[in-house]
């Protein structure tokens, strides 16, 4: 069965490279399938060169959210909020 999971969150400061290449890091690790969305856009967020144009993308205050899919979202959800 296919699970699927979300969160929203408010981008309020701005993403360095390292951060998201921790999150890329993490991300490997889970078998999940990331999806990141905007205002109706949604992107394919497995790979480093997607998750930095979206961050680029983001302005202060905008809404975005994380949609992960797969046995592992539940997990996934959990660990990749940290960062």
């Amino acid at each position: 069965m296919k699970v699927i999971r979300s969160k929203s969150f408010t981008y309020m400061e701005p993403v360095t490279i390292e951060k998201i290449y921790q999150f890329f890091n993490k991300l490997k690790s889970c078998q999940a399938n990331l999806f990141l969305s905007k205002k109706g856009l949604l992107i394919n967020g497995k790979t480093l060169v997607s998750l930095v144009s979206f961050f680029l993308m983001l302005e202060k205050g905008e809404s975005y959210m994380l949609i992960f899919e797969g046995k592992d979202a539940d997990q996934a959800v959990e660990v990749l909020s940290e960062i």
